[in-house]
């Protein structure tokens, strides 16, 4: 593995630390009035998800790794296993569905998402920013709600639990933030 200087250290790097690959969020280059300068990393454990702050000597130097990423597509659930097949090599690749948990509700069969590998090694499943869903229940609209900022709840096709608007209706079509689950606004058609 290649070894780069901390002062080359910037957003969207991949490094070693701590036998863990890290990815850097941010950094500050520090030149304090006493004591030599150093860099201050806030970086993301990819495995974990943890983000870690660390303070480096601008001497030091750390190990660089390279992520590729590629795009597959959800074909369809076995059982324990996920199925996705990558979409110039039609390469299937088998996930056990633990490994994206409550994510799983956010993707439907033929929707894309990101694979980050690190040596050869999946290391991270990307979701996309935004997915489109249809409502497939939610309770009729509640007579003077639309005056006020009320929601109601609303189940998707595929599962997900979503508070919406009162106009809404079961068939609707939405846009949802996969980070944080919320209801964006209606898709359009």
């Amino acid at each position: 593995m290649p070894s780069m200087p901390v002062n080359n250290l910037k957003r969207g790097v991949t490094i070693l630390f701590k036998g863990s690959p890290h990815v850097i969020v941010s950094t500050e280059h520090v030149k304090p009035g006493k004591g030599p300068a150093y860099v201050q990393a806030k970086m993301k454990d990819i495995k974990g998800g943890k983000v870690v702050e660390n303070r480096f000597n601008s001497s030091d130097k750390v190990e660089s790794l390279f992520v590729s990423r590629q795009k597959y597509q959800y074909s369809y659930d076995s059982g324990d296993m996920l199925v996705f097949m990558h979409g110039e090599t039609f390469e299937e690749m088998n996930i056990h569905r633990t490994i994206l948990g409550d994510r799983l509700l956010f993707i439907r069969s033929g929707d894309e998402v990101e694979f980050e590998f690190c040596d050869e090694e999946l290391v991270a499943i990307n979701l996309p920013k935004v997915v489109v869903h249809e409502i497939t229940e939610t309770p009729p609209a509640i007579k003077g709600a639309t005056a006020t900022n009320q929601l109601k709840p609303a189940t998707t096709e595929t599962g997900l639990q979503v508070k919406v608007p009162p106009f809404l209706g079961t068939g609707d079509k939405i846009k949802i933030d996969t980070d944080t689950g919320a209801y964006m606004e209606r898709a359009k058609e």
